[in-house]
């Protein structure tokens, strides 16, 4: 399994692979199975439960491949958007291919980046004069920042100081695709609302991270009354 993968697809036809099998084979087959992709390692010696294997084994890695090519994609899409958001120039160039990507996102970190927007509340400890690492926006800073908007923004006390496992998640992939100012403007989108409804999941991040193109979209747009 690739790393931060949490699951993995059975089809259905595999029922015609295995119901040769006794139900014996079969729980042997399964154990196997969630054994290979939990990075066990395992083998099998067994004849027959090996050619029954290995059709399973081939649309597993089928799926892994064609899984880490969509993750390649969309971790390259985040990075021409960067490009594109803060030094449209060096997009240009890498889009004409006069540069490659890793020459315009290295030429990219020598440079300096300020907010255009005052309103986004910008107190985290990656910055120093400017310059953005959005590779250092942790679960902390983003913490910090949501507590700082709700409060601001809701006059109620934010004291969240752990995201649940579900949020972690979130916040893990949304990692790949956003910036950390996408995440500000997106925390900042939510609570700008004009009618935030008292229900426990609207002071939980999980709802931002879920929808957080939705409150990108609010923020950019200064819609206060979506709700």
């Amino acid at each position: 399994m690739a790393e931060g993968k949490k699951g993995f697809l059975l089809y259905a036809d595999i029922i015609y692979t295995i119901e040769h099998l006794t139900n014996e084979e079969k729980g042997l087959l399964f154990q196997h199975l969630l054994e290979y992709v939990n990075d066990m390692n395992p083998t099998l010696e067994d004849r027959i439960l090996l050619i029954a294997w290995k059709p399973i084994e081939r649309q597993l890695k089928r799926d892994l491949q064609k899984y880490e090519g969509k993750k390649e994609e969309r971790s390259r899409a985040g990075k021409l958007g960067n490009l594109k958001r803060y030094h449209e120039d060096l997009y240009k160039s890498v889009i004409s291919e006069e540069l490659t990507l890793e020459q315009g996102l290295a030429m990219a970190k020598t440079r300096k980046y300020s907010h255009s927007d005052t309103n986004l509340a910008d107190n985290d400890s990656d910055t120093d004069n400017g310059t953005v690492n959005d590779s250092k926006y942790t679960k902390d800073n983003f913490l910090e920042n949501w507590n700082y908007s709700r409060s601001n923004y809701t006059g109620e006390p934010s004291h969240i100081n752990k995201l649940t496992k579900e949020e972690g998640d979130l916040f893990w992939n949304c990692q790949q695709e956003y910036t950390k100012d996408d995440f500000h403007k997106a925390i900042n989108g939510l609570f700008l609302q004009k009618k935030i409804p008292y229900d426990s999941m609207w002071f939980r991040p999980k709802h931002m991270l879920k929808h957080i193109e939705t409150y990108i979209d609010a923020f950019n747009n200064k819609k206060k009354d979506l709700y």
